[in-house]
């Protein structure tokens, strides 16, 4: 399974806004992380219309969490982007009608088990085993 190129910038990103504890504009966002500027607002546009980024108009505007760094998991972010996971093969042979659907019953198993995975793993645990190890500022 691949995930997208834009669900990682989510993740960097938000994680970058979870250890700001503040407001932070765009252009700081895509300067520090690296991303490029245009990319980012479709992604922070994504995320905000998701509910796990919160947005503020005006002089004093920026990004913020919706919820707390031990709230947000990363499928929230990564479904806020890439969507639900869901396997369909859509075989329409009678001959391998069975089999098509055993295939597809294993492998959203597989996805349902990463999914678990991912609702598990929160920003918070991130960042928290980072700063454990030293590699964090």
């Amino acid at each position: 399974m691949k995930l997208s190129v834009s669900a990682g910038y989510g993740l960097i990103t938000m994680m970058y806004i979870a250890q700001k504890h503040e407001l932070v504009l765009s252009q700081e966002i895509a300067q520090k992380c690296q991303i490029p500027f245009d990319y980012l607002l479709k992604i922070l546009h994504q995320l905000v219309r998701a509910g796990v980024l919160q947005s503020r108009r005006g002089p004093n505007g920026g990004f913020m969490l919706a919820n707390s760094a031990a709230k947000t998991s990363y499928l929230s972010v990564i479904e806020a982007i890439d969507g639900h996971a869901e396997f369909h093969l859509g075989h329409q042979n009678e001959e391998f009608k069975e089999l098509a659907q055993e295939i597809e019953s294993n492998m959203n198993k597989a996805i349902g088990g990463f999914n678990t995975i991912l609702k598990k793993t929160t920003l918070a645990k991130t960042l928290k085993k980072i700063h454990t190890n030293g590699s964090g500022k």
